[in-house]
């Protein structure tokens, strides 16, 4: 279904994923005052996607094991739960705003130097990556988070 998709096809879908993977600490940030463990938040998450991950089915896809889909689960638990960890102690703003930056970056340089993906200009790379920079420095600096006294026991 997929297979005829240009790059708008991939800008789109970008979009789509920033904004839900963008907005996704805000149940987290909402369940603080209930108290819920980050090991059961990322439980529910990963629930969610075991449901909804059949639907690429209904696209004409078939399902293909590769290890690498292991790997990417664990990467993908661990990340989430440290995600709720640091959503609950440092803040939504800058718990994503800093794990944000970070994906740039380290996606950035495996595209280059793992899978070899063209830079159309180094120059304008290297000032994205400049603006990246200053953008996790200030709102590191000008964002403080609140100090909660509440524990996950």
């Amino acid at each position: 279904m997929l297979d005829g998709c240009s790059d708008g096809c991939g800008y789109v879908t970008a979009l789509i994923a920033a904004i839900a993977y963008g907005t996704y600490g805000v149940p987290i940030k909402e369940t603080l005052r209930i108290n819920v463990h980050p090991f059961v938040f990322q439980s529910y998450k990963t629930m969610t996607m075991v449901c909804t991950c059949w639907l690429v089915l209904l696209m004409g896809e078939t399902v293909q094991f590769t290890p690498w889909g292991i790997v990417s689960g664990f990467l993908c638990v661990s990340g989430g739960t440290c995600g709720v960890i640091a959503i609950h102690y440092a803040g939504i703003a800058i718990a994503v705003g800093t794990w944000a930056s970070v994906i740039i970056t380290v996606n950035f340089i495996f595209g280059i130097l793992v899978f070899h993906e063209p830079v159309t200009s180094f120059w304008q790379s290297l000032g994205a990556f400049v603006c990246v920079g200053m953008g996790l420095i200030g709102m590191s600096l000008f964002s403080a988070p609140k100090t909660t006294s509440t524990s996950f026991s």
